[in-house]
């Protein structure tokens, strides 16, 4: 349920700011699975999807696509801090607390969310 907040959150923002064609990288195959069936055994999930896939509508272009934890470290770190101080983010540069992992991504050592079979 958390992940849907962040997700009807995002959209919302993306509609604000008039952009027309979005796309949505989440670490819940559970998201991307209701949102692509528009349908949960969760009834209490079940608003919040029908508001997701009615924002979802109204963009030109809008996919929502799973992505493995690791690889949306930033913007999960991003989505932390705003958490934390409870207020609108917007950066001109890159943030300190981000730095770190922006070097390690330069260096090479963040990981790929690759999967080992």
């Amino acid at each position: 349920m958390v992940e849907l907040w962040g997700v009807l959150e995002w959209m919302n923002l993306a509609k604000s700011l008039g952009l027309r064609k979005v796309e949505v990288n989440v670490d819940s195959m559970h998201v991307v699975s209701a949102m692509k069936s528009r349908k949960s055994n969760n009834v209490k999930s079940m608003a919040m999807i029908r508001k997701i896939g009615e924002l979802m509508d109204e963009f030109d272009r809008c996919s929502i696509s799973h992505a493995f934890r690791e690889t949306i470290v930033r913007a999960d770190a991003l989505a932390n801090d705003v958490v934390l101080f409870k207020q609108d983010c917007f950066y001109r540069a890159i943030p300190d607390f981000l730095k770190p992992l922006v070097a390690a991504d330069i260096a090479g050592l963040a990981s790929s969310g690759a999967v080992s079979l």
